[in-house]
């Protein structure tokens, strides 16, 4: 199956969405302070008309002067516990937007499972000690027969793809390590959504692994709220489109030369599930495809 999107940048604190809500913040601290300077001058000027329409049965000017204060206190009054907690919840607000991306879901999408359960399989969230494991996949000749580069010579190509691998951004990838009785046996998931990547190892083919663990993400990424699923391979990979095909998914489209196979421009069908809510799948060209992913 082609990938998408394999290489990444690093899991980041989420910089975009801290500043935006701590420039909202000051906005609207800033707004706040203007109208509170406008409430005191207002009660100041309130204060000494007051003063001036009282003079006559005020007793001395030390009287006038108390009647101003009181206006003064009364326009710019900040004591009291719910100022100080609303300054306390925007302080939070403002530091949740710059946690660690892996921590909050997406927006608009509901929580990251860290794992999922199968009858037999188990998806989870790939760590570095796999790197052997990964190796053992992705040097395998058939096994990678239409990937998007050839098979990886050492151990070390392959690690740096799981190096990418882990260091995607949470907001737009959602890979999983697929586990057999504790061995690894494949990779499912976006790595760039709303594109789908799987592949099993040769050993592991015509056991209905790879359509249990299709419908596992497929259930889980549509209850996240994902609203649609698109995969491209190659059109000689039979067993893939037969697969994707049995799940659902519809071809829309055909391109040549939009994606690698084995490091060389190839054919591809493009294919797409809508979540079960939403509508038909709507028919695009390849040209309009290409534009759209650049």
């Amino acid at each position: 199956m082609t990938p998408h999107g394999s290489s990444g940048a690093g899991v980041a604190l989420n910089w975009k969405r801290g500043l935006t809500r701590l420039a909202l913040f000051l906005a609207t601290l800033t707004i706040g302070y203007a109208m509170a300077e406008a409430l005191v001058a207002a009660g100041v000027e309130a204060g000494l008309r007051a003063a001036g329409s009282a003079s006559d049965r005020l007793p001395s000017n030390l009287d006038a002067a108390v009647l101003t204060a009181d206006a003064i206190t009364d326009a710019s009054h900040w004591g009291g516990p719910v100022p100080a907690l609303l300054l306390i919840g925007a302080i939070l607000w403002v530091g949740v937007g710059f946690q660690p991306g892996g921590v909050s879901p997406a927006a608009g999408l509901g929580v990251r499972a860290r794992s999922i359960r199968t009858a037999r399989l188990v998806l989870r969230r790939p760590q570095w000690e796999d790197g052997e494991a990964i190796h053992a996949i992705f040097s395998d000749d058939e096994t990678l027969r239409y990937w998007d580069r050839p098979p990886y010579a050492t151990i070390e190509e392959s690690r740096q793809w799981l190096e990418r691998l882990c260091a995607l951004p949470p907001e737009t990838s959602d890979v999983f390590i697929i586990e057999r009785e504790g061995r690894v046996i494949g990779v499912i998931g976006s790595m760039s959504r709303p594109w789908l990547t799987f592949l099993l190892a040769k050993g592991e083919w015509r056991q209905g692994y790879a359509s249990e663990a299709l419908q596992a993400f497929l259930g889980y990424t549509f209850g996240r709220g994902v609203p649609e699923v698109h995969v491209a391979t190659h059109p000689d990979n039979a067993a893939s489109l037969a697969l994707l095909r049995k799940a659902g998914f519809e071809e829309y489209a055909r391109s040549t030369g939009l994606f690698k196979v084995r490091g060389e421009p190839g054919a591809a069908v493009h294919l797409k599930l809508d979540a079960p809510s939403a509508g038909p799948v709507e028919a695009k060209d390849a040209t309009a495809m290409e534009s759209a992913n650049g």
